[in-house]
Order: structure tokens, then C-alpha cells, then sequence
């Protein structure tokens, strides 16, 4: 197998004398798959509900694991920057602990695959851009998308979907799903319209790759191209 800084040129039999050469042994040659939306990471470090990983790096290795042996060797872990009310409160608290942990990993050389981070920026949040600014300036950032889980809208346009998921799951009663979900409805629309115009602003200053998150109606596309 023979490669250079373009890529693998030529896999031939037999021995080779050229530069950069590599004897696999019989081993096959197979291309690297790069994950770019994986929130696999987060499940590591809160395994259960209300149960936090103590050891951030180890929940991070435990993921990149799981990363190699699907065949990824590169992967944008997804960390969800911003929580909502009554939805998944948690990820505030981990938010600074994941990035923290996959920091460690790339500088220690703990990983088997390269991380990247792929910021997910819950923007009806009220808390959005204050935990997002201490982050943008790090080099392992390499791009962002933009959501709106407000009840009503994209992935939850369908609020019969959103009561199947959280009941479901036993994440929540009846009547406290009813209340999280008019709070978020009466302060979603205000809060995302506010943060939306910021938090665009912040990452394009910093050139981070900018991406929208469950577009379903083509005002959410247009917004996404604006």
C-alpha cells in the first residue's frame, strides 16, 4: 500500500521498496467514516437518569471505543450548548465537562480516533449565549448548529410526537409535561427570536461552519440560507 499526503495511490502485490510503503500483513484496507452528528457521547455521562459519570475522560474513552470499532476515524461529537425548561436540564450541568474531557483525550493521546465538536445550540435558551462565549475560541470547535425544540416547532411541530417521547420514556407525568409544555410555548418564540440574530453573530465571527437543525417548513430553510 502505497500513499502520500493526498491519499493511498497504490495497493499492489508483493513488496515494495517506495516511499511510504506500508506490509498490512493480508490485512484489508478500508476507508475511515467521518461522523459528523453523533450524540453518543452524552450517554456515557449520564448513563441514567439523574446518574452522572464520575470520571469525564473515562466516559469520553468509553465513547471513542465505541467509535473505533464502527469504523469512524473521525468523529464531530455533538454537545448541546443551551437547556431549555423541563427538557433535559442535565446538559447544562455536563455541557463544560464534555468539552473539557474530549480536550484532555486529543492532548493526552487517550483516543483511538480524532474529535472533533460539533456545538448544537439550543437557541430559545435562555442561558445560550453566556455558556456558549467561553468555548468559541477553542481550536477543537470545528462547527455549530442551530435548534429550536420549542413545542410547535421543527422536530416537535407534531406535539402528539413530543408527549409520545416524554411519557414514553417516564421522563415525565402527564401534568408535568402539560406545564413544561406551555411555559416553553408562551416563552420559546420570544427567546429564540431574540438569541437567533446573537448567536449567528458569535459563530460567524469566529468562522465556525454554521448548520440548522430539523428544518420542516421552508420559512426554517429560508431562515437557515438568510
Amino acid at each position: 500500500v502505497c500513499f502520500d499526503a493526498a491519499g493511498i495511490f497504490s495497493v499492489d502485490q508483493g513488496r515494495s521498496n517506495l516511499p511510504g510503503a506500508i506490509d498490512v500483513g493480508g490485512d484489508y484496507i478500508a476507508p475511515g467514516i467521518i461522523e459528523m452528528h453523533t450524540d453518543n457521547m452524552e450517554k456515557h455521562f449520564v448513563p441514567r437518569p439523574k446518574v452522572f459519570w464520575p470520571d469525564a475522560l473515562a466516559g469520553a474513552i468509553a465513547h471513542d471505543s465505541q467509535m473505533a470499532s464502527a469504523g469512524i476515524t473521525t468523529v464531530y461529537d455533538s454537545i448541546c450548548c443551551g437547556s431549555i425548561y423541563g427538557s433535559k436540564d442535565y446538559r447544562r450541568t455536563i455541557f463544560p465537562l464534555m468539552i473539557a474531557a474530549i480536550e484532555q483525550g486529543n492532548t493526552t493521546g487517550a483516543f483511538r480516533v480524532e474529535h472533533h465538536i460539533h456545538l448544537r445550540c439550543e437557541v430559545p435558551a435562555e442561558n445560550i449565549v453566556e455558556d456558549l462565549e467561553p468555548h468559541l475560541g477553542k481550536p477543537i470547535v470545528k462547527l455549530a448548529s442551530l435548534m429550536d425544540h420549542t413545542p410547535g416547532q421543527r422536530q416537535w411541530r407534531n406535539i402528539e410526537h413530543l408527549k409520545t417521547y416524554n411519557l414514553g420514556s417516564g421522563e415525565k407525568t402527564l401534568e408535568q409535561f402539560e406545564t413544561d409544555v406551555k411555559i416553553r410555548m408562551e416563552t420559546g418564540p420570544a427567546l429564540f427570536a431574540k438569541n437567533w440574530p446573537i448567536v449567528v453573530e458569535m459563530l460567524k465571527a469566529r468562522h465556525i461552519p454554521l448548520a440548522t437543525h430539523d428544518d420542516t417548513t421552508e420559512a426554517d430553510v429560508d431562515l437557515g440560507v438568510a
